[in-house]
């Protein structure tokens, strides 16, 4: 719980860039030829991205089953 909730700001700005412009005027800039090979450009794997935003969203559900369960069950 504490790793989540010192990282919920940083995954908030992760999505909410990838859905902007901004990533996408990123996205095409990198696949220029001029490019720039050594710069560190992770953030730009779509499917690192996507498998993050999926597991956050999973994960929430898991909390809300969670806590759904330990409410009930008191």
């Amino acid at each position: 719980m504490d790793q989540l909730r010192e990282h919920q700001e940083s995954y908030i700005q992760l999505r909410d860039y990838y859905s902007s412009q901004a990533y996408f005027d990123d996205l095409d800039f990198s696949n220029q030829a001029d490019f720039p090979a050594d710069l560190p450009c992770g953030v730009l794997s779509e499917d690192a991205v996507y498998d993050l935003l999926d597991e956050h969203f999973q994960m929430g559900v898991e909390l809300l089953e969670i806590a759904t369960k330990m409410i009930k069950e008191r």
